[in-house]
């Protein structure tokens, strides 16, 4: 995840395996001679640490880690499991790496729908990222990375990992596999959303005057992004058109409800349309902007939750009440024998 805001830094100290450390550094050397030991891990420390990134370890809300390019931080979570930490460094590492190549992205700035396509795009590098890290680490003998990474994304691993055990790595198939999974998960779409929409009021809040004039006018198209980090072995492992043809897809610019209105809302204001500005007119000029369907809402999947619960329940309360009319009939029936 990328951040506007970070923990304060602690001390920084200098490690043999990193130039830049602080927070728990023991725990930090370890996980960093692990990912050492892969390819696309030595480069990202290697990227990190020639762009003066400090590694830190700090109690944070809502996430594992994070990146803050202002600061050139990345901030791992303390007290998670060890083999979870090293998929979510590589993580963080991959969005220092997309900086430090040139990415632009801005949530006050940029259009709202180049903002979320290349919010979700430096999103799905960096767990392609991940996956490929823990992908290097099984084939050494670790299998526990991917096997964990896996429980928790699914839609991105499970893909990644078909592609891989059929050559994928080399093709460059599992990338793209594990890259479009990212989407299909519209509970980590619902999260970056909120993302975006957090992102742009902290940015708003500090935005200069200029900055005010321009919000929500710049364009960046998802190609120009994605030439700048979708890369591996110095290659582009999705093309220019196959990221056009993805994002031309309709449902790539559905969002939620909420994330709707809040846009709308905000663009009323940048660009002073008026209260009596058509909600739909805008939405479609500015990127054919769809509502979700309700049945895609996270409130649904607890409240479907519940209901099975509940049914499972009542279906466990008649079985035992049936049991017990026949336990008491065969009771009855021996006391009359008798």
């Amino acid at each position: 995840m990328t951040e506007n805001s970070s923990p304060e830094k602690a001390p920084v100290v200098k490690s043999d395996l990193y130039p830049r450390l602080s927070g728990d550094t023991e725990r930090l050397e370890s996980l960093i001679a692990v990912l050492r030991q892969t390819k696309l891990g030595a480069q990202l420390l290697d990227d990190a640490a020639e762009a003066g990134v400090t590694i830190t370890t700090a109690m944070m809300s809502g996430s594992k880690g994070a990146y803050n390019d202002a600061n050139k931080l990345v901030t791992l979570v303390p007290g998670l499991p060890f083999e979870r930490q090293v998929v979510t460094l590589a993580h963080e590492l991959r969005h220092a790496q997309q900086f430090k190549n040139g990415v632009v992205l801005n949530a006050f700035l940029d259009a709202p729908k180049d903002y979320l396509h290349s919010q979700g795009m430096i999103e799905a590098d960096a767990n392609v990222a991940a996956c490929a890290v823990a992908w290097d680490l099984k084939q050494q003998g670790n299998s526990k990375p991917i096997e964990d990474f896996a429980k928790e994304h699914p839609a991105i691993v499970d893909p990644f990992l078909r592609a891989a055990e059929n050559g994928g790595v080399e093709t460059g198939d599992a990338f793209k596999d594990a890259f479009r999974g990212w989407f299909d998960d519209l509970y980590i779409r619902n999260a970056y959303e909120k993302n975006y929409l957090r992102n742009f009021e902290c940015n708003k809040r500090h935005a200069t005057p200029a900055e005010r004039a321009a919000a929500m006018r710049r364009s960046v198209p998802v190609t120009e992004n994605a030439a700048k980090v979708c890369l591996f072995d110095g290659k582009q492992y999705i093309s220019e058109k196959e990221v056009a043809d993805f994002f031309a897809r309709p449902e790539l610019t559905s969002v939620a409800h909420e994330t709707y209105w809040a846009i709308y809302r905000n663009l009323r204001d940048a660009k002073n349309l008026g209260f009596s500005a058509d909600a739909k007119d805008v939405m479609n000029k500015e990127g054919n902007f769809t509502i979700r369907e309700s049945e895609y809402y996270e409130i649904d999947a607890p409240l479907r939750k519940r209901q099975t619960k509940a049914a499972a329940k009542i279906a466990e309360y008649k079985q035992r009440k049936n049991l017990n009319a026949v336990d008491r009939r065969v009771r009855l029936a021996k006391a009359r024998s008798r």
